[in-house]
């Protein structure tokens, strides 16, 4: 009956918190019945893509979890490229977008063209690494990029949105050279950000 009147609920994660990931919702086990409501205001008033990365964002950490699961027997390496990239990508959303810190002056509060910016950054990277993968390029090689840590970091730069889309050009830009010294042509629409 409670669920008639409160149309939202936040899981609360033990785990999260013990591992000092805060706020500790759990996003699997979190819902919303407001989620198309809020989805218009997004649509109208920051990004006509965004329902779309955020849906992406939202399996990736599904699959992820799912794929957690196998790797704790196994072991990371053990698993496919294309598993590991989910992996990878869900450890960047977690860290670069849905993690806090009360205590650093730029997460506090987030403006909605800059969380677009970051989500977006976080899925074309997944997007355009996925398809480097499927063209038999190492997922090691995409490990590598140092960008990658700052996909988790960009969040508390000061210069805010400018600097998130400086980091998704240059992103873009060293997968596509990857691309090239594999002579693969990535045909994702996914391209530099023009006035960044």
């Amino acid at each position: 009956h409670t669920l008639r009147f409160v149309g939202t609920m936040w899981a609360l994660d033990t785990d999260l918190a013990y591992r000092r990931h805060f706020p500790a919702v759990n996003w699997l086990r979190s819902f919303s019945q407001y989620a198309d409501i809020v989805e218009r205001w997004w649509v109208k008033n920051v990004a006509p893509d965004f329902p779309q990365y955020r849906r992406k964002a939202l399996r990736l950490l599904t699959v992820a979890s799912e794929i957690e699961a196998i790797a704790s027997v196994v072991g990371e390496s053990a698993l496919p490229d294309d598993q590991r990239l989910i992996l990878l990508v869900s450890e960047i959303i977690k860290e670069g977008f849905l993690r806090q810190t009360a205590l650093e002056g730029e997460d506090v509060f987030c403006k909605p063209e800059k969380q677009y910016w970051l989500l977006k950054m976080m899925i074309d990277f997944h997007d355009k690494a996925y398809e480097l993968i499927k063209r038999r390029v190492s997922v090691e090689e995409i490990l590598r990029l140092p960008e990658i840590y700052e996909m988790m970091q960009v969040k508390e730069d000061e210069r805010g949105l400018e600097a998130v889309k400086e980091l998704y050009n240059r992103v873009m830009t060293k997968l596509e050279e990857i691309a090239k010294r594999h002579g693969v042509t990535l045909e994702s629409a996914v391209g530099v950000v023009v006035g960044a």
